[in-house]
């Protein structure tokens, strides 16, 4: 959604704030807070970053996805807070080598680098050779993911969000 959220800012929206807000209330609804594990984005911090980013990096974003993420993000700390919900937001690195064709991600290029050349397609490098990227591969994503859900919250009051490791 993020290259899709800059170009159709209602969807963006709809997609990353609306749809997250909708679920958080579902949640809310249950009676009983269940963990909830929001996937967000570097995209949340905008500009020039350093090598290793702590999680309580000043979130200042430049696009429409890290503005919605950010919000979400909001968001699940304010439910979390109201003990509406067990959040944990987890900030995911690019991750590579995605299956099938290239979509809208902003960061689709990464995993075309790889996967067209292994398939003979050409491809081309549309940032400078020398950007740093920040991958994970799908499987390690995975298993974060599912360890996050274990995570006890209550060790990383009040905040909530860790930065997935990633290859840089």
């Amino acid at each position: 959604m993020s290259g899709q959220a800059e170009a159709e800012f209602d969807l963006g929206m709809r997609v990353n704030v609306d749809a997250t807000r909708a679920l958080l209330d579902a949640c809310r609804r249950l009676g009983k807070p269940p963990r909830f594990v929001f996937s967000s984005t570097l995209a949340v911090f905008g500009g020039p970053l350093p090598a290793v980013v702590p999680e309580d990096a000043a979130v200042v974003p430049q696009s429409s996805c890290g503005s919605e993420k950010a919000i979400a993000e909001l968001l699940v700390h304010e439910y979390s807070r109201k003990r509406f919900v067990d959040g944990i937001v987890c900030r995911l690195p690019t991750v590579a080598i995605r299956p099938g064709a290239p979509n809208a991600a902003a960061s689709s290029f990464v995993s075309s680098l790889v996967r067209e050349p292994l398939a003979g397609i050409d491809t081309v490098c549309p940032v400078p050779l020398d950007t740093p990227l920040w991958i994970a591969s799908p499987g390690t994503v995975i298993a974060n993911l599912v360890h996050a859900a274990r995570v006890r919250t209550s060790d990383l009051e009040p905040r909530r969000t860790v930065n997935f490791p990633g290859c840089r």
